[in-house]
């Protein structure tokens, strides 16, 4: 009898501290399992969210670069003073090679290009270029590119496709011009392009002037 009554309450004991240690384990099942799932699901959410939203950003980015201006590269170049040209200066779209602002830097052995968009007003039966540097005040023309014909410079709107002489009015066209700065030019840390299409009789149709230095 004695022996029964110390068995059970030895196996009372038993489950007691069975229990007393077995709770604590449960609890931090308890406490840390929900978490950490709570964490993994966050995770996976967030997961999901990211990839639903990756389309729609890809999307903006297109948007937002086709929304920019045709002339984001352009050069910024000024208008030619007191010369009036029939196209002004804001309908004229320029690009100078290496150039977005001036000045302008003309690396001697090197080659320039030059192309520019713009519509004559109305029609233009020729044109001839006039390009000279400004310095300190005194015009010196570009050997080989002043005083040519530009008509065999002209191209289509596509830039490709070669049009010529003459022009049509409102038919945008685009002038492709190249030069080079040659060796023998000194190095001149200041002086103003003047760049001009005219006609034969000496009227400018387009015209513009832009900083730049020979190095």
């Amino acid at each position: 009898m004695l022996r029964a009554r110390n068995a059970t309450v030895s196996n009372h004991r038993a489950t007691s501290t069975s229990a007393s240690f077995g709770v604590p384990e449960l609890r931090k099942n308890k406490d840390h399992g929900p978490t950490v799932s709570k964490t993994r699901i966050a995770t996976v959410r967030n997961d999901c969210a990211i990839m639903k939203a990756f389309p729609t950003l890809v999307l903006l980015v297109v948007v937002c670069c086709s929304l920019l201006p045709e002339n984001a590269h352009a050069t910024v170049v000024e208008s030619c003073g007191d010369t009036r040209a029939l196209v002004p200066i804001e309908e004229n779209v320029i690009e100078i090679s290496n150039c977005e602002k001036g000045p302008c830097k003309l690396k001697r052995r090197t080659a320039v290009s030059i192309n520019q968009k713009f519509t004559p007003s109305e029609d233009v039966k020729s044109l001839n270029t006039a390009v000279f540097a400004k310095i300190v005040g005194l015009p010196l023309p570009f050997i080989g590119v002043d005083g040519t014909s530009a008509c065999q410079h002209l191209y289509a709107e596509d830039g490709e496709t070669q049009v010529g002489c003459p022009l049509k009015a409102g038919v945008p066209v685009v002038y492709k011009r190249s030069f080079d700065v040659l060796e023998i030019y000194p190095k001149i840390p200041s002086m103003t392009i003047h760049w001009e299409l005219q006609t034969k009789s000496g009227r400018a149709i387009t015209c513009f002037e832009v900083p730049a230095k020979i190095v």
